[in-house]
């Protein structure tokens, strides 16, 4: 088991007890330029992610101004409201399309026309389920821990692949919770859609386009590639391993009877 791996993810899961989100009042008043929103979106957030890569990127921004989801710049700059409906967007466009985000903005006059209440509901439900999430995983994750901690005196190695199965089983079972989430909130936005577009909804303006889909295509190609790199790799060291297994096994047993052959001679 790699120690340093495993303090890393324990360390993580525990500091999601403290994740916070700025308020409103926190947000920078003075308008930004867009290498500047991008910067401080993907800052923010990155407490929220465990992967070392922009979240939000230049051209994610203009496609939102694009598709009239956030509003135009002022003279190219981007203000709080700006930068709170970015904050929410980034959170929620790894699970939503876009149109789906587009249909929730839209009900924000509904729901308050004070964007500092839009964005203070925002936080606090981000904050919640993050802190609410991350603590019962923590919790399993310690459990399974104590009991690799005592096994592994026992048998190191039954130790180690027992705690990776549970990581497994778990990640597993959140993967799965998570489809059904993401399921249930398009049955959910679906109904709204056709409630509040009426007769001239289409189900397939709330689908992918072309282009987002040869776009999803094309990644989907390079990261069957990447899995494809890393499950070479891990069999070639695997196999690396346990050529110096038996090598280090066959100098030992050499070496044993090159002792015992000297002993006999003596």
């Amino acid at each position: 088991m790699k120690e340093k791996e495993l303090d890393e993810l324990r360390q993580y899961l525990a500091s999601t007890k403290n994740v916070t989100l700025p308020s409103y009042a926190e947000l920078p008043s003075i308008p930004l330029y867009m290498e500047q929103v991008v910067a401080y979106v993907n800052q923010t957030l990155e407490p929220l992610s465990t992967k070392d890569r922009q979240l939000l990127t230049s051209f994610m921004v203009n496609n939102y101004v694009k598709a009239k989801i956030i509003a135009e710049p002022d003279k190219k700059k981007y203000n709080v409201n700006h930068l709170g409906y970015l904050l929410a967007i980034t959170s929620l466009k790894s699970v939503l399309s876009m149109s789906d985000i587009a249909l929730l903005i839209g009900m924000d006059d509904d729901v308050s026309s004070d964007k500092s209440v839009l964005y203070k509901f925002y936080k606090n439900m981000t904050e919640d389920v993050f802190h609410d999430v991350g603590n019962r995983t923590a919790l399993r994750v310690e459990r399974f821990y104590e009991t690799y901690e005592k096994n592994k005196k026992k048998d190191p190695e039954q130790a180690d692949q027992y705690f990776r199965d549970s990581l497994g089983l778990i990640a597993m079972r959140m993967a799965i919770q998570s489809a059904v989430y993401q399921q249930m909130s398009h049955a959910l936005l679906q109904y709204l859609a056709k409630d509040m577009i009426g007769d001239s909804f289409d189900e397939k303006d709330f689908q992918p386009g072309s282009h987002e889909i040869r776009h999803e295509m094309r990644q989907a190609k390079h990261a069957a590639e990447r899995v494809a790199q890393i499950h070479e790799n891990a069999i070639n060291e695997k196999k690396t391993l346990e050529n110096e297994k038996q090598k280090d096994a066959e100098k030992k047993k050499a070496a044993k009877k090159a002792k015992k052959k000297e002993g006999k001679s003596k």
